[in-house]
């Protein structure tokens, strides 16, 4: 989730040109299909509820539906944003996943492009970080045995990901070997910030993009029995578990030890080091002012904190952050809850933005959404307050878990349609 200087990025192939008319009438048709899909599958919906990978769905149904999520992306990315068959699956990837690095994609800051992002990310999150995820992180339940503790099968997925990621970019791209170790822990917990090397070769972003997808629920299932392994340590109890004093207490000291090392090690001020922290422990990572130093030191002190908090950040602590949604609830459930929420977290964003940093109601509405769902690519534009900046950390701590309410809704319905009647039904 992050990004870098867009305006470098180089394509080496030619691809399709649309006209403007075009290609703004393209993002809009794509915009308005996608949001009448969502509204006819939200009006399904009576009660959103997360979709996980189970024994009862069709596996060829899920692999053809990411298969097409992966298709239309890449085609929206090639036609829409300019980029290469290669860097447009890349880019597709690397959203689906919310990694969202920002290092080549979106290269246009352009209405249709966004209009598009948004439409993809709402439409497809909930079923690709879902069941589709899940699924394709079932190697590591190879790992499970009787004579397997917890926490030896954890620090052997752990090893397992960090060595294949290792192997791959210090093989294909020629990165040194405690880059490609940043890179794989950066990937693997969706962090994203895009300060990685620039991409060489088209198997090293191939490379990239198969291992976001099958990394992501690894080591997502690392950072939770570490994160339990921490509030055990030091509450006693783990961190579902937690009482709120408990869970808000050791929240604070995650943002706490966060700001100290942003500060010191990154020479960051004090705003911006509690702003990076906060971006870095909600996965949003847009990599727009950190890490700024690119030592050997604070991609160590990355790599500890996001492994060691994501556990308890990520999970109980957002969770707890983004209760405030069952207050617009106002007896309705289903389509027009999931409908009222989404406008209010798109509306803070419109109300905060525009009124402290200046930004036009579009880019504070878009803003949201990629801050929201965590993909974060950094394509902002730049902070000019103090303000702004706290007022952006605020913003993630209270909707991050929101919009991870919101994209489910869709994701539920259409994992519907891989379940496997039973003799029963």
């Amino acid at each position: 989730m992050d990004n870098v200087d867009v305006t470098e990025c180089v394509h080496a192939q030619s691809v399709p040109k649309l006209l403007p008319n075009q290609s703004f009438g393209l993002g809009l048709a794509v915009g308005l299909v996608s949001a009448w899909v969502m509204v006819w599958m939200a009006g399904l919906i009576k009660q959103p509820a997360t979709p996980v990978w189970s024994a009862n769905m069709n596996r060829a149904r899920l692999v053809m539906l990411a298969g097409f999520l992966l298709l239309t992306g890449t085609l929206g990315f090639s036609l829409l944003d300019g980029q290469t068959w290669v860097d447009a699956f890349y880019c597709t990837c690397i959203t689906l996943s919310t990694v969202g690095y920002g290092d080549i994609c979106p290269a246009k800051q352009s209405v249709e492009i966004k209009i598009f992002i948004v439409c993809l990310a709402l439409s497809g999150l909930g079923l690709f970080c879902g069941p589709f995820l899940d699924m394709m992180a079932g190697w590591k339940d190879l790992l499970y045995k009787d004579d397997i503790g917890r926490v030896r099968c954890v620090m052997a997925v752990l090893l397992a990901v960090i060595t294949v990621g290792t192997a791959l970019f210090t093989g294909l791209e020629g990165w040194e070997l405690p880059e490609a170790l940043y890179f794989s822990v950066i990937t693997g917990t969706t962090i994203g910030y895009g300060d990685h090397p620039k991409f060489k070769t088209n198997a090293g972003k191939i490379a990239a993009s198969v291992f976001a997808l099958l990394s992501i629920n690894v080591i997502g299932f690392v950072v939770s029995a570490l994160g339990d392994v921490l509030s055990v340590a030091l509450t006693g109890s783990k961190a579902e578990n937690m009482k709120r004093y408990q869970l808000l207490g050791l929240a604070a000291l995650l943002l706490f030890v966060g700001t100290l090392g942003f500060a010191f090690l990154d020479d960051q001020r004090w705003v911006d080091a509690f702003y990076c922290s906060c971006i870095t422990l909600c996965t949003v990572g847009y990599g727009d002012i950190c890490p700024s130093t690119p030592s050997l030191y604070m991609k160590v002190f990355v790599v500890l904190l996001s492994l060691s908090g994501l556990g308890v950040f990520s999970g109980p602590f957002l969770d707890l952050t983004a209760q405030w949604k069952e207050y617009l609830r106002f007896g309705n459930t289903g389509f027009v809850h999931v409908i009222i929420v989404f406008m209010a977290v798109v509306g803070a964003s419109v109300a905060l933005f525009t009124t402290l940093e200046g930004w036009d109601a579009a880019e504070a509405a878009y803003f949201a959404v990629i801050t929201g769902t965590t993909i974060g690519y950094g394509d902002h534009p730049q902070f000019k307050t103090d303000a702004g900046k706290l007022a952006a950390s605020v913003f993630a701590l209270l909707t991050v878990n929101v919009l991870a309410y919101i994209t489910p809704a869709t994701g539920s319905v259409l994992s519907r349609l891989l379940e496997v009647p039973t003799k029963d039904t």
